[in-house]
C-alpha cells in the first residue's frame, strides 16, 4: 500500500502545526476538498480526511472527486463526532471505497462531505503548493459535484493505493514499458496486475 495527499507525511502529519481551522453551519462549506497529482498508477481503495463535527456529531462520507469536481467515488455515510474550535483539534476518518484505477499523474480532488444540516469544523494549513475547494450546497442530501472556487492552502486529506505492477513486452529485441487496461462498464481502465507468490497474489 503507497498513501498520497496532504496529512501523510511526517511534516505535515502534526495537525497543531497547521495555522488555522475552519468551521461552517448548516448550509455552508459542507463540501471540502484539495486538489492532488498521483504521483503513480495504481489502484485507491481507500480514503483519509482530517475533521469532525462542530459542537455534535455530523453525518459524513469520504469522497474521491476528478479534477472536473464530478463523483468518482464515495465510502457509506458514518457520524462523525464532535471536535473542537482549535487547531488539530478533530479527528481522522479512514473509510473504503469501491477500488478506483488512477493514472499517473491525474487530477483528483480528494475530502469530504457532510449533511447540510448538520456542522462541521476542520484544521487548514496555508501553502502556496495546495488548493482546497469549498463547496456551499444548502439543498442536497447526497454527495454533490465540488464546483466552489479554490483557495490557497490544504486540508487534511489523502487517499491509500496500490502501485500498479510494471508490465513489459519484449518489441524490436527490447524490453519496453507498457500499461494494461481493462474493459469496465464500457470504459477502459488501468488494470491492477498481480503475481501469485507463496499462496498470496502480491501486486
Amino acid at each position: 500500500m503507497a498513501t498520497y495527499g496532504y496529512g501523510d507525511q511526517p511534516s505535515t502529519e502534526d495537525f497543531t502545526s497547521y495555522s488555522f481551522y475552519f468551521g461552517s453551519g448548516a448550509g455552508v462549506f459542507n463540501e471540502i476538498g484539495v486538489k492532488i497529482t498521483m504521483p503513480e498508477s495504481g489502484t485507491i481503495n481507500t480514503l483519509n480526511a482530517y475533521f469532525a463535527g462542530d459542537g455534535a456529531s455530523t453525518r459524513a462520507a469520504l469522497v474521491l472527486w476528478d479534477g472536473a469536481g464530478d463523483v468518482l467515488r464515495q465510502s457509506a455515510t458514518f457520524t462523525a463526532a464532535a471536535g473542537t474550535r482549535s487547531i488539530g483539534g478533530q479527528d481522522w476518518h479512514t473509510k473504503s471505497i469501491t477500488p478506483y484505477n488512477a493514472s499517473k499523474n491525474e487530477v483528483l480532488w480528494v475530502g469530504w462531505w457532510r449533511h447540510p444540516s448538520d456542522s462541521h469544523v476542520w484544521s487548514h494549513h496555508h501553502s502556496a503548493s495546495a488548493w482546497t475547494r469549498r463547496y456551499d450546497d444548502t439543498g442536497s442530501t447526497s454527495v454533490t459535484a465540488l464546483l466552489a472556487t479554490d483557495e490557497t492552502g490544504a486540508v487534511g486529506a489523502y487517499v491509500t493505493y496500490i502501485p500498479s505492477a510494471p508490465v513489459y513486452v519484449r518489441k524490436n529485441g527490447a524490453w519496453v514499458l507498457c500499461s494494461v487496461h481493462d474493459r469496465e462498464a464500457g470504459a477502459m481502465s488501468q488494470a491492477q496486475v498481480k503475481v501469485r507468490k507463496a499462496g498470496v497474489w502480491w501486486p
